[in-house]
């Protein structure tokens, strides 16, 4: 399991980011680089500093709904992500570039952990960034009609964990998706 980032205020929120999986990719010497145990607090570093770059989508959408913002500060943005915790489902790389689709192995490994992973974080709400990853989810306890985007999960202490689903940015998900999706778990 990798090491879910985890904001140094994210207990007083316990809102949890869930992607769906992340993939190899070649850095600016033209090494192929492997995700590591440490890339879900990569990805944060990532999604704060780069902000104005147009080849991390997903983090720019989720930097932003965060926010409440198109263009938030620095400032902003390490508030904002301090208040979170951020994961992958899937915790290994799914291939060499973002159109590659996780494999039947990939998705039986996260669902082996998805409990672990839970325990560890211990989030009260989670957004769930992609539909394909909403429909492998383990099913909950607590599941409700798939139309309201919403199920409930039990940590072991039986506390409820709800999630909401939106489309991922790939998808047509938005950074205004992102921030309503946020209000709507936060104000139920």
């Amino acid at each position: 399991m990798w090491e879910p980032y985890l904001g140094t205020s994210f207990k007083d929120r316990r809102l949890l980011l869930l992607g769906e999986s992340c993939y190899s990719w070649i850095d600016k010497a033209g090494e192929r680089c492997h995700p590591q145990q440490d890339h879900p607090k990569l990805t944060v570093g990532w999604a704060i500093q780069d902000i104005p770059r147009t080849d991390h989508p997903l983090c720019q959408m989720m930097t932003r709904g965060l926010c409440g913002a198109y263009a938030p500060s620095l400032d902003a943005r390490r508030a904002a992500w301090a208040s979170v915790a951020f994961a992958n489902y899937i915790p290994v790389t799914v291939g060499d570039n973002p159109r590659v689709r996780p494999k039947k192995a990939h998705w039986d490994q996260a669902a082996n952990e998805w409990c672990d992973l839970l325990a560890r974080v211990k989030p009260r709400n989670i957004v769930v960034i992609g539909k394909q990853l909403w429909d492998r989810l383990p099913h909950s306890d607590d599941e409700v009609a798939d139309i309201a985007k919403v199920a409930v999960y039990r940590l072991t202490d039986n506390s409820p964990v709800t999630c909401r689903w939106m489309y991922h940015s790939a998808a047509g998900g938005s950074w205004r998706t992102l921030m309503a999706t946020i209000e709507a778990l936060e104000t139920a």
